[in-house]
């Protein structure tokens, strides 16, 4: 099939690229906000630990 229609293969190509892209940049910030509200309030002491 991609030596038949190259042009079409291509662009098959070009479209599930970006459409991965941009699902996995979803993702991504879907887990960026789901795990920035365990952080602690700004301004709030920190507990380290030094080892």
């Amino acid at each position: 099939m991609v030596i038949i229609v190259p042009t079409w293969s291509a662009l098959a190509l070009v479209v599930m690229t970006g459409v991965t892209l941009v699902l996995i940049g979803i993702i991504g910030l879907v887990q960026a906000f789901s795990l920035g509200k365990n952080l602690p309030p700004v301004g709030e002491q920190h507990t380290t630990i030094d080892g």
